[in-house]
């Protein structure tokens, strides 16, 4: 899974479209190349199918539409750690 804040929404890889669709995990929208994932945190949110991660071996990819789900997102340098702090109710 690769952080991406120059990448406008969460997408996937066609691999792993193809085997969350086999495990139900996927559904429909009615944009093409776009789903929905179920039984997730970010369930209900549509990804992005991106043939290019295949291509760079990348899984996942996580966008800007993920990350505006938290109010502060703090990345270590040293211990290549990411906080994601959720906002206060």
């Amino acid at each position: 899974m690769v952080l991406d804040t120059g990448a406008p929404i969460t997408s996937l890889s066609r691999a792993a479209s193809h085997q969350l669709a086999a495990l139900g995990l996927l559904r429909f929208t009615s944009q093409p190349n776009f789903y929905f994932l179920t039984q997730t945190a970010i369930e209900g949110r549509p990804v992005g199918v991106a043939a290019r991660l295949d291509r760079l071996q990348i899984v996942g990819l996580l966008g800007l539409d993920f990350l505006s789900l938290f109010e502060d997102i703090h990345f270590n340098l040293p211990s290549m750690t990411l906080r994601l702090v959720p906002p206060v109710l």
